[in-house]
């Protein structure tokens, strides 16, 4: 049997799948997202029982708790998981996906990051820990979170997390200098990335460069699965311009962009975005 297969857009879009209902015969389904919106998604339901588990097993590292949110969300270490890479989708079970897919993010910070480094929304700090070596120098990365779960989490596993929400501008200030700001699926929160980019703009002295792994609408998506991931985002209120106001901007310099490059969700593929201020 193939640990690894491809499937077409029959496979992964059957009738068994909800996203083949929605956008075929338009069955009802929205989503508005806020900050009481993502607490109520993620502080209460998928990250308070992570903090629970914590507190009556002590020893847990960083990947037990990895390993239990999957599990949470229906998906062991064997699971059958599909994902996609640039427009190809593909079946493997959820260890061997992880393993390529954490590797691909450790790479991409090789490859780009100059100081060290900083992600805005990292949860309880997997990435944190994940790339713990990656910073220039050696110095010891941090981050910013906005669920107070997370942050307890953070604090137990000795991982350095602040509180943070990407809407207020005051909370920006914990940024060091001589960062690489990094968020993995964290703008994708934001319908807009309007104020996100106000904010780090605000700090730019500080921040060598950024490096974003998220989603996002695309306008010039031309296949049939760009046009559902397309309304995907919709649906979901994921952001809706973030590749569109980085190309506007007069204060940005991009350093590379790679559109649907890898997707844990094939519906809700990632994009790497690099980019400096001037």
């Amino acid at each position: 049997m193939e640990i690894i297969t491809t499937l077409n857009l029959n496979d992964y879009l059957s009738t068994k799948s909800n996203w083949h209902r929605r956008f075929l015969y338009d069955e009802n389904y929205s989503v508005k997202r806020d900050v009481s919106f993502v607490n109520e998604e993620y502080d209460k339901e998928r990250y308070a029982p992570l903090q629970s588990y914590l507190l009556q097993n002590p020893k847990s590292t960083v990947e037990d708790l990895k390993q239990l949110e999957f599990k949470l969300l229906g998906m062991d270490q064997e699971y059958s998981h599909i994902y996609s890479i640039g427009e190809v989708i593909y079946r493997s079970p959820l260890y061997i996906f992880r393993a390529m897919y954490y590797e691909v993010i450790k790479k991409i910070l090789k490859k780009y990051i100059t100081g060290r480094l900083c992600e805005l929304g990292c949860g309880y700090g997997y990435n944190l820990d994940l790339l713990k070596y990656i910073s220039k120098g050696n110095l010891p990365p941090y981050g910013g979170e906005l669920s107070d779960s997370c942050i307890s989490i953070a604090k137990q596993l000795e991982i350095s997390v602040s509180k943070f929400n990407f809407l207020i501008a005051t909370d920006y200030k914990f940024i060091m200098e001589g960062s690489t700001i990094f968020t993995h699926h964290a703008v994708e929160q934001l319908p807009t990335a309007n104020v996100f980019l106000d904010n780090l703009s605000l700090h730019k002295e500080k921040i060598n460069e950024i490096i974003l792994l998220e989603p996002t609408y695309i306008e010039d998506r031309s296949t049939l699965l760009g046009g559902m991931r397309n309304k995907f985002n919709l649906a979901v209120d994921h952001n809706h311009d973030l590749l569109k106001l980085i190309h506007n901007r007069k204060d940005i310099d991009i350093i590379n962009i790679e559109t649907d490059f890898i997707g844990m969700h094939p519906l809700n593929s990632t994009n790497l975005i690099v980019f400096k201020f001037k």
